[in-house]
């Protein structure tokens, strides 16, 4: 028995990178995961790999970006995972240069990926779920 026995996870950003490792462990661990980001070839060969290890993973392109394309997305990896218990908000845009000074639209961009709003009424079907934002470890001041 694994750690996550029959929890379901959606995953943003997950066609690579800390995404694709954190699909790699849920499913290891015996969840389910919904892959999401915008490069769909990647996300069919990482739900395939998972898939042939005996997990299950279904991809599904979509920018996060987007909050119709997001929403989208909450709802159809609920449908294909029958529920959803957890989301991890991984999908990033990353500011780069200095923070001072920076464009304060970017930062607006940075957390308009987050769709955490999105998911949560839906999340373990009335029992609650699990939230797990991933962000870039340092910002640079100077």
């Amino acid at each position: 028995m694994g750690a996550l026995d029959g929890r379901r996870v959606l995953i943003t950003g997950a066609s690579s990178g800390i995404g694709e490792a954190t699909a790699e462990a849920i499913v290891r661990e015996g969840g389910a995961a919904a892959l999401a980001a915008r490069r769909k070839e990647r996300l069919d060969d990482l739900a395939s790999r998972l898939g042939e290890a005996g997990g299950t993973a279904v991809a599904i392109e979509a920018d996060v970006a987007d909050e119709a394309q997001a929403s989208d997305l909450v709802s159809r990896a609920a449908e294909e995972l029958e529920g959803l218990d957890g989301l991890v908000n991984n999908a990033g845009v990353m500011l780069l240069g200095l923070v001072q000074g920076a464009d304060t639209g970017e930062w607006r961009r940075m957390i308009d990926v987050n769709r955490t709003h999105a998911a949560v009424p839906i999340m373990g079907d009335g029992r609650g779920g699990d939230v797990v934002n991933v962000s870039p470890a340092t910002t640079r001041t100077r």
